[in-house]
């Protein structure tokens, strides 16, 4: 601990004031990405988690941890509660619509539906409020109730992709925005604060996988803002 302070006060501290730093998060989809690392993902206060984590997710009430994982997710959950600190994870509709075309209706994923799926008594009427809740439930299902959700990452691709456009990017985030701001919550946790980071800021064409992982920016390539999007 004492390195790790030491490290945060010459590295960020002596840049930044520390009341301007609410998280550090160390790492990105560990889990996913690098199974070497995987191990210490318990021992890190705030490593970012991708939503695939969960091998249930629908309905959310069915939310539950990957098996494969949970002897590293569990301890994480107990750093977690114990330090009340946030389950930081990236969620993107967008990714979840292209990977089930079949399933997944487009303006569920645009908070367009006018068609809600429902939970027992909740109502759900986009996808980034049952992902979230997933989440939630699934770490009530492992008995740590309370934890907070921030999500570190989501947005919407203007190119590159099945339904990827401006237009949608737009309608995307400028809905995540107006809901964090009203402090909407999601059907489990109405209400409620709920943090939210968009993913990009600028694009990135030199990024790897489908072409669409390089068309999240709300600036393009040349510092151009691709569409206009209001915070508050």
């Amino acid at each position: 601990m004492a390195t790790s302070l030491q490290w945060l006060q010459s590295n960020i501290f002596a840049q930044i004031p520390a009341t301007q730093v609410k998280y550090i998060a160390v790492g990105n989809e560990v889990s996913l990405r690098d199974s070497f690392f995987t191990p210490y993902v318990g021992k890190i206060l705030s490593s970012p988690q991708a939503a695939s984590v969960l091998s249930s997710s629908y309905p959310p009430s069915s939310g539950t941890f990957d098996p494969y994982i949970e002897s590293v997710i569990v301890p994480l959950l107990q750093f977690l509660y114990n330090s009340r600190s946030p389950f930081m994870v990236n969620v993107y509709p967008y990714i979840s619509y292209v990977n089930n075309l079949k399933h997944v209706e487009l303006d569920y994923a645009l908070f367009k539906t006018r068609s809600p799926m429902q939970d027992g008594v909740l109502e759900y009427r986009n996808l980034l409020d049952a992902s979230v809740d997933a989440l939630v439930y699934a770490m009530e299902r492992e008995g740590f109730p309370g934890i907070k959700a921030v999500v570190t990452e989501t947005g919407w691709p203007t190119a590159g992709g099945e339904a990827a456009s401006v237009e949608n990017a737009l309608t995307y985030n400028k809905e995540v925005v107006r809901r964090v701001v009203n402090d909407v919550g999601t059907p489990k946790r109405p209400k409620e604060e709920m943090e939210v980071y968009l993913f990009s800021l600028y694009d990135e064409n030199g990024k790897m996988g489908e072409d669409y992982e390089k068309h999240f920016g709300i600036f393009g390539l040349g510092g151009n803002k691709v569409y206009d999007l209001s915070f508050s």
